[in-house]
């Protein structure tokens, strides 16, 4: 009996341990009052509150941002060889610049892209913008619009002098590499699209976020599946996309598990002549 007392005694204090280990601990948090103790920040709240309440009256309106002039979503593409040598040829380059025009003329794109101050979709952060540059006089205008590829191996050089965190970000290799070899196996790009779209005034509005979801997973993502060639493979990742991407394979990989545990179900019916048995044995498995 004693053996038994200490036992349940035993087991009391474990759950009460346990009981006092795993409570969730309640953080009250006062943002005000925690600003209030940096006076420069609580001065810029209090004339925020103040400006809101004067536009909430009417006296005074808040002009909002430009039609998609704020970024807010990102498409990430990344480009290599698939042999392994130099990525930035005529041909490939071409092929670059190709592929993303072909991602700028989706049907959607346009209603979604990040623009400037005219209403104009922005061009990707991209090497091509530097090839394919516009030469005005004697001033080159990295925008990616010209039909004519200018000396690869000047513009290689060029930034790899002057502008050493466009080319760590986007060359795949060092400044000093790429100023020693003039060449790379990858690249990158980079796509935005802005807040707040048309229509909407408040850019933190979900209903964008569904939009931009719907462009991804109904346009761009089933482009980009089969965007790579024979030369050039395309990598893709970022808002979005990347999810979406993994629920494809996740129900993909579910459609083969449930035709998997119908023919389990089908071949147990036959076996045991009994339904009951066959959805239990089924259970026992699932």
């Amino acid at each position: 009996r004693r053996a038994c007392r200490l036992c349940s005694l035993g087991f009391l204090l474990a759950a009460i341990g346990s009981l006092v280990l795993f409570w969730p601990i309640l953080v009250k948090e006062d943002f005000e009052a925690y600003l209030q103790c940096d006076g420069p920040q609580h001065a810029r709240l209090h004339v925020l509150k103040e400006l809101q309440k004067l536009a909430h009256k009417g006296r005074r309106r808040l002009e909002g941002p430009q039609e998609r002039t704020l970024p807010k979503f990102y498409i990430r593409l990344i480009y290599a060889t698939t042999d392994g040598s130099n990525i930035f040829t005529a041909d490939h380059l071409t092929e670059i610049r190709n592929l993303e025009r072909r991602i700028e003329a989706l049907p959607s794109f346009r209603q979604l892209c990040l623009a400037n101050n005219a209403g104009r979709c922005v061009r990707p952060l991209s090497v091509v913008n530097y090839f394919f540059a516009t030469v005005n006089g004697g001033n080159i205008i990295p925008d990616g619009q010209s039909e004519t590829i200018l000396p690869i191996q000047a513009i290689l050089a060029n930034l790899g002098t002057s502008n050493s965190y466009f080319v760590d970000r986007y060359f795949g290799v060092s400044e000093g590499q790429l100023q020693s070899a003039l060449a790379g196996n990858i690249t990158r790009s980079v796509f935005r699209f802005g807040v707040p779209q048309r229509g909407f005034t408040d850019i933190e509005d979900k209903e964008q976020v569904r939009r931009f979801a719907n462009f991804v997973g109904q346009e761009l993502y089933p482009f980009l599946v089969s965007a790579s060639s024979e030369t050039i493979r395309v990598y893709f990742y970022g808002d979005q996309i990347t999810q979406h991407e993994v629920e494809t394979a996740v129900w993909h990989d579910a459609a083969y598990a449930v035709g998997s545990l119908a023919f389990i179900f089908v071949y147990l019916v036959w076996y045991m002549r009994s339904f009951a048995l066959a959805a239990y044995a089924l259970a026992c498995i699932a």
